[in-house]
């Protein structure tokens, strides 16, 4: 009974894991094109960027369904379809001719991919014993952070060689492919759904609690802004890689979102450095990397560019780490409810940040791209210092698993 209890988790590890990751390949693989789509569709960088940050929208939408959604595993069953029809609908966007067709079918894709998260959850909670659910998770979000780098590489790449709707298209198949498969060998839940009887149960005051408390609330605020800054430098990467300043080729470009992996793989590190560190030290730290890194990508020196998109995605790996770490830790707030809002702010900084920062591309060039994160750099850093403790209430180490995680 042991061993098929065994197997069992291994199969919810190895589908949340491959979820995680079709999902985010369809949310950001066309983030190294952009600049193809502004070509093609002869639209404004901060317009073209609306492919990213509609979809992210909709993203940090679904995340207020974690609020109730937490316990009912059966809605795991929902993810092979939320899948194949996300995998669908993208690929009706790229063979749009029609730029405002390409941008609805994008944001319906979001809202279909922002089901998974959700339905994770669902599955998870309900399924997984208490002591493993940390190592379910850590398997979903290291597939959405692998899928996303692993999108955005292969989407540029392919673009540049075949085009773009090849590149995106293939995306969409192997999405479909894989929701095919979780279609068949998706684990079915064994549990009971777990939604009371009169609707939703909504404590309203924990939830006021979790939202302004200080400690939760300034949380949420810097990941709006590390969010904002990060994803407002990378939408609009392609654009700098390949103008006269660089003249990269397409597929050139695309390394440049190499960054990424050292970010992914520098977590372990990085959490090491919040133990030791503590909270305060750790966020004004990736603040400082993240404004280092902005400044430094003022030349025209490729290795210097390189460096400098190394240390702002460093930078702001930090600082998701360490936010998340920080909530995790609060005793006075609801899990449940910090989990939500903090992937809600998450994912609406990625959005509206990334959208208003392409404005300011549009009118005045990388340079106020690098202004604008200089300001939200030092914004950050005085919340942190005025609102942050740098050694904040913890719980037992044996909770530690069950602490404020966030995918992207």
């Amino acid at each position: 009974m042991f061993d098929a209890l065994k197997s069992r988790e291994g199969s919810i590890f190895a589908a949340a894991f491959a979820a995680g990751f079709v999902a985010f390949a369809l949310l950001y693989s066309p983030q190294p094109i952009l600049n193809l789509l502004s070509a093609k569709f002869a639209v404004a960088p901060h317009v073209s960027a609306l492919v990213i940050s509609l979809p992210t929208f909709f993203l940090s939408v679904s995340s207020i369904l974690m609020l109730y959604i937490g316990g009912m595993a059966a809605l795991g069953r929902i993810v092979p379809l939320a899948i194949m029809a996300a995998a669908l609908i993208n690929m009706v966007a790229v063979l749009s001719p029609v730029w405002l067709l390409l941008v609805v079918a994008r944001g319906l894709m979001g809202i279909l991919v922002g089901l998974v998260p959700a339905s994770v959850m669902g599955l998870v909670t309900g399924e997984i014993r208490a002591e493993r659910m940390g190592r379910a998770m850590s398997c979903y979000i290291a597939g959405t952070g692998s899928g996303g780098l692993i999108g955005r590489l292969a989407a540029g790449v392919f673009a540049g060689t075949h085009g773009y709707e090849l590149a995106l298209g293939s995306v969409s198949l192997v999405a479909f492919g894989v929701g095919v498969v979780l279609w068949f060998r998706f684990p079915a839940s064994r549990t009971p759904s777990a939604r009371p009887a009169n609707g939703l149960a909504i404590d309203l005051g924990a939830l006021k609690t979790t939202l302004v408390t200080r400690e939760a609330a300034s949380i949420y605020v810097l990941c709006f802004l590390q969010m904002g800054a990060f994803i407002g430098i990378f939408n609009y990467l392609s654009y700098l890689l390949s103008s006269p300043k660089f003249g990269l080729s397409q597929s050139s470009l695309t390394f440049g979102f190499l960054p990424m992996a050292c970010g992914i793989v520098a977590v372990p590190l990085l959490g090491y450095l919040f133990d030791r560190l503590g909270p305060r030290t750790m966020l004004c730290f990736s603040f400082a990397m993240i404004l280092a890194g902005a400044l430094l990508s003022l030349t025209h020196s490729l290795p210097q560019l390189f460096i400098a998109i190394t240390t702002i995605a460093m930078g702001a790996f930090a600082g998701h780490s360490s936010a998340s770490a920080t909530l995790g830790r609060l005793t006075s707030v609801s899990k449940t409810y910090a989990s939500s809002l903090y992937m809600f702010f998450f994912y609406l900084g990625a959005s509206v940040g990334g959208y208003f920062t392409g404005m300011l591309y549009t009118f005045g060039g990388w340079e106020l791209v690098v202004a604008f994160t200089a300001v939200l750099s030092v914004f950050g850093t005085a919340v942190t210092l005025l609102a942050v403790p740098n050694l904040p209430t913890t719980e037992p180490a044996g909770d530690s698993e069950n602490g404020v995680s966030s995918e992207g």
